[in-house]
């Protein structure tokens, strides 16, 4: 049965069985929910995808991989957008932790061990302050980070 509209005219459409509708898969490497939409991500032929990074507390990125290769400087508030999708890729942000250098200081009556230390966001650090024969602790200022 074929549509008719009334006017004795039949309209028909052809399709191109011949033609057909390419679309290819971004697979985000990041399994921690840090990259969204996450998972496998089907795009059309010649379509677009944005990702959106969202990187954990107490790190920085440090780099997005592209199919194993840096694309950082491509990065713009934490998006990066794929155009004209033609073939299959890989997603991949990479952080590091956030590392702090903390310097100790003190007067000549006494010792801060160790006096230069790195730690980690959300880590702690012994320092051992120690004062010379005669004097005591009067005072531990700690500046904000």
């Amino acid at each position: 049965v074929y549509p008719y509209d009334n006017t004795g005219c039949l309209t028909v459409t052809f399709e191109n069985q011949n033609s057909s509708s390419n679309s290819y898969t971004i697979n985000v490497l990041n399994g921690d929910g840090s990259v969204t939409p996450g998972g496998t991500v089907t795009v059309s032929e010649g379509g677009s995808q944005t990702f959106t990074i969202n990187v954990p507390a107490c790190n920085v990125l440090q780099n997005v991989l592209v199919d194993g290769i840096s694309v950082l400087n491509d990065v713009v508030n934490n998006t990066y957008t794929f155009t004209n999708v033609t073939s299959n890729h890989s997603f991949q942000a990479i952080y590091e932790p956030t590392r702090y250098t903390i310097n100790a200081t003190c007067d000549a009556n006494g010792t801060v061990t160790p006096p230069t230390s790195s730690v980690a966001c959300g880590d702690n650090i012994l320092l051992t302050i120690t004062p010379n024969s005669g004097y005591e602790i009067a005072r531990v200022h700690l500046a904000k980070l």
